[in-house]
C-alpha cells in the first residue's frame, strides 16, 4: 500500500474509534445522575431497626413505629393538625404535625417517606 493509501486507512479507523467512543461514553451530567441514583437506591434498601413509642394523640395514647403506614398513623392518631409534602427525585417525603394541648406548638411529629412513617418526635 502507498502512504495515501494508509492514511485514509488511518483516518477512517480513527474516525470510527471516535464515533463509537462517543455513543458509548457519558456526559459528567449522566454520570452524576446515575450516581445520584444509585446512591437513593442504597438508601431505600437500607433496612433500620423498628422504633416503638407510645405516644399521645388525638384520640389518647397509643403506640406507634417506624414502617407503618400513612393510613395506619391516621388511624391511630387521628388528622394531623398540619402537613408538608416534598418530592425528591422520585421519593415522597412527608411530615405531619399534632398540636394536642390547642397551644399552637406542635406535640407530635411524624415524618414519612414514600407512605411508610420514617421517624417520629414527641414534644
Amino acid at each position: 500500500m502507498n502512504n495515501k493509501t494508509s492514511f485514509v486507512i488511518g483516518l477512517l479507523i480513527g474516525l470510527f474509534a471516535m464515533f463509537i467512543y462517543s455513543k458509548t461514553s457519558k456526559t459528567p451530567e449522566e454520570r452524576e445522575l446515575e450516581m445520584t441514583m444509585k446512591l437513593l437506591e442504597q438508601v431505600r434498601n437500607q433496612k433500620t431497626e423498628i422504633q416503638y413509642a407510645e405516644v399521645k394523640g388525638k384520640k389518647g395514647r397509643v403506640t406507634i413505629h417506624t414502617e407503618i403506614t400513612k393510613d395506619s398513623a391516621k388511624i391511630l392518631l387521628g388528622k394531623a393538625t398540619k402537613t408538608e409534602m416534598l418530592t425528591m427525585g422520585n421519593s415522597v417525603h412527608e411530615t405531619w404535625t399534632y398540636d394536642l394541648n390547642g397551644d399552637d406548638i406542635s406535640d407530635l411529629k411524624l415524618e414519612f417517606i414514600d407512605g411508610v412513617l420514617n421517624n417520629f418526635n414527641e414534644y
